[in-house]
């Protein structure tokens, strides 16, 4: 039992009277040999005793926090205990290791107890210099900078009673806090203590940018980024997912500030954006897991968003580079297995979705920036080549609005994308290999838009023969008692359906003087063949209609 209240009956006190034994002779320690408290004494293994006991006194047990609280004579000089932080004297150091977590703890319970001696620590100069000296040598000191950073969070907490001045007191506390750490840490040793700076709100985020913030998290990010690729530190994972996160929050705060002039010249100041920006390409492989690649996702788009013209000029010509030298590799398509497992395309999708994505805002920009360059052609056309076995609507969609609209932009770049061999070779792989993407309307409607633009007479009349003999080979395998396995129904009506549209397709762009006469009939007895199970399916869904109801009576 650790106080008097809580003591059973007939029990001394002896607990109780030693924790106030301890704090009156602390308290005296302070008032009768005040260099206790000082620099000049830079290892007192008393007061590291005292303070560690007096610790443990006040864990879990609320009321001996209280008590200390409500002496006026500890709260005034608790704060006062100066702290020697030589970081290369070993004996300090270890002094320093054990005696500080305990003391910052006690000062985290009081300030859990009481918002006033909160108030009056968060505005003491002893915390701040401790968040400047301490904070950023974590590794010497975690349990203190882990009981520091809990201040913080007591700190900039608001309360539903707080007064106007106290939310004053917290903003201010906020502001110089992170002025404080933007202007003391070092970016490339400090990330972990900057990772952990308080950014709650907009106003906090802008304040890092007009403090050369994105400056110093771009030498936290160059630090993290060598030793995840050089240093095979894969522990920094974490690290750069998290520090990346603060960046995205960063960059969304400003963007709708784009016009102020100090906005605008913080982002100019920041020249290491486009070197930030490449190594993030750098992460993008199958060696990153997926929250670090979607994490670099998320901050490129960003970035594009923010300085349109300064990325597209420059990632452009360096991610279609890379997709060109692929393209023209031997490597087998990552995405080419697919149709085979439904766990497994799931997965692919996951993987690829957000990087098409990223393309296409690429796009969507320098169409609203009027910037859709020739490379920018090249690059869209070879990822949806890559990306075709996922059956991705998105380029489809952007290049059939594009075909259809009657801007210069759009014409020209309808015009590059036709005379593009890659685009030649992505028509022919839908038509040959992803037939099923037909039946997605989006990919049927881009295909009548631009296949007569890109495919000749003889290439069309090969494919046309190609598909009649699959049709021929292939119409017999719908049968009525396939309704019953709507799996299987679906699957081979799919596949049909698909033959089907692509060559109404290619007929449309050019008709042949001679067809299979084995087609006419075929396609006859194909069509009789749907008539009959759409009939079955309609009886089969009426009959469940007039039993759903009878269900129901049963159990009532």
């Amino acid at each position: 039992m650790k106080t008097l209240s809580s003591a059973p009956a007939g029990c001394t006190s002896s607990l109780n009277i030693s924790f106030w034994s301890a704090a009156s002779h602390y308290v005296s320690l302070l008032r009768l040999q005040p260099k206790l408290s000082e620099p000049a004494i830079a290892t007192n293994h008393n007061k590291q005793a005292l303070l560690s006991f007096w610790y443990n006194m006040c864990v879990d047990c609320p009321e001996n926090v209280r008590l200390v609280v409500q002496n006026p004579v500890v709260t005034k000089n608790i704060a006062f205990n100066y702290i020697l932080a030589d970081h290369d004297d070993q004996e300090v150091v270890l002094f320093n290791r054990g005696m500080l977590p305990a003391y910052y703890g006690i000062l985290r319970m009081c300030c859990e107890q009481s918002p006033a001696f909160t108030r009056q620590l968060a505005s003491h100069q002893n915390i701040q210099w401790a968040f400047k000296n301490l904070t950023p040598h974590a590794s010497q000191y975690p349990g203190a900078v882990e009981e520091l950073f809990n201040l913080m969070q007591l700190f900039v907490a608001q309360r539903a009673d707080m007064r106007e001045e106290e939310l004053e007191d917290v903003k201010q506390f906020k502001k110089t806090t992170i002025s404080c750490y933007l202007r003391c840490l070092d970016g490339r040793s400090c990330w972990t203590t900057l990772i952990r700076v308080l950014l709650e709100n907009d106003e906090d985020r802008l304040l890092v940018v007009f403090n050369r913030g994105l400056i110093l998290m771009t030498e936290s990010f160059n630090t993290l980024h060598m030793m995840y690729h050089e240093a095979t530190a894969c522990h920094v994972t974490g690290d750069l997912v998290e520090l990346l996160s603060i960046f995205l929050s960063v960059l969304k705060a400003t963007r709708p500030y784009l016009q102020r002039k100090d906005v605008k010249q913080a982002l100019i100041q920041w020249q290491e954006r486009i070197d930030f920006a490449h190594k993030l390409l750098t992460l993008l492989n199958s060696y990153s897991p997926p929250e670090l690649r979607n994490a670099c996702l998320d901050v490129l788009k960003e970035l594009v968003l923010l300085s349109p013209h300064d990325f597209l000029h420059t990632l452009v010509p360096f991610l279609q580079h890379n997709h060109c030298t692929y393209h023209h590799s031997n490597i087998p398509n990552q995405s080419s297995t697919c149709g085979k497992d439904e766990v497994y395309d799931r997965m692919l999708l996951d993987y690829f979705l957000s990087y098409h994505q990223f393309s296409h805002l690429l796009c969507r920009v320098a169409i609203n920036c009027e910037k859709f360059t020739e490379t920018l052609v090249k690059l869209s056309v070879l990822i949806a080549y890559e990306g075709l076995p996922l059956h991705l609507a998105i380029f489809p969609k952007l290049w059939t609005e594009l075909c259809q609209s009657q801007s210069a932009l759009a014409k020209t770049c309808v015009k590059l994308l036709c005379e593009d061999p890659a685009f030649s070779e992505y028509i022919k792989c839908i038509l040959m290999d992803e037939r099923t993407f037909l039946n997605n309307n989006v990919a049927y409607s881009f295909l009548t838009c631009f296949l007569h633009k890109v495919l000749s007479g003889p290439s069309c009349s090969n494919l046309i023969s190609v598909l009649v003999t699959n049709l021929l080979s292939e119409q017999s395998s719908l049968q009525p008692e396939l309704i019953a396995h709507r799996l299987e129904l679906s699957k081979t009506s799919g596949l049909l359906n698909a033959d089907l549209r692509a060559l109404v397709l290619l007929l449309s762009v050019s008709p042949p003087q001679a067809v299979d006469p084995a087609l006419g009939p075929a396609l006859q007895e194909l069509l009789a063949r749907c008539r009959v199970c759409v009939q079955q399916r309609s009886a089969l869904e009426l009959e469940a209609k007039e039993h759903k109801p009878r269900r129901r009576e049963r159990l009532q």
